[in-house]
């Protein structure tokens, strides 16, 4: 009986050091298969993050593109701004500054109220815009 007390005892404890180390070997495992998703988990991150970067500095040049363009038509439209008014220079016609400001002869005359007999001289101030 005492071997029988002692041998249910050994098993007893045989089957607590099995159950203690498969419960270290399941932690193990969980442990292992945890750092494995961790890492997974970051690799998908960082590929994330780096097509992520890409696509903001693709973004950024196509500012810097859009904003040279703008900046473009801001200098031509700035350029192709007529003058409300025009000073007569040596050798000007009536027809040079129209043609100079894509205007008509007869506009040029309405807009300062000149006849067919006026003549222009130089340093005269023409109005070559209606407003």
């Amino acid at each position: 009986m005492k071997e029988n007390k002692q041998f249910v005892v050994i098993l007893i404890l045989v089957f607590v050091v099995t159950a203690i180390f498969s419960s270290c070997e399941n932690k193990d495992i969980a442990n292992n298969f945890q750092y494995q998703n961790t890492k997974q988990a970051i690799e998908k991150l960082n590929k994330r993050f780096y097509e992520m970067d890409k696509r903001i500095v693709w973004l950024e040049m196509q500012i810097d593109h859009l904003k040279q363009q703008l900046s473009n038509q801001k200098q031509t439209t700035e350029s192709n701004i007529q003058p409300d008014y025009y000073i007569v220079q040596p050798g000007d016609t009536l027809y040079r500054i129209a043609m100079q400001f894509d205007i008509t002869v007869g506009e040029i005359k309405q807009y300062n109220r000149l006849s067919d007999q006026d003549q222009i001289y130089v340093g005269q101030k023409l109005k070559i815009k209606s407003h």
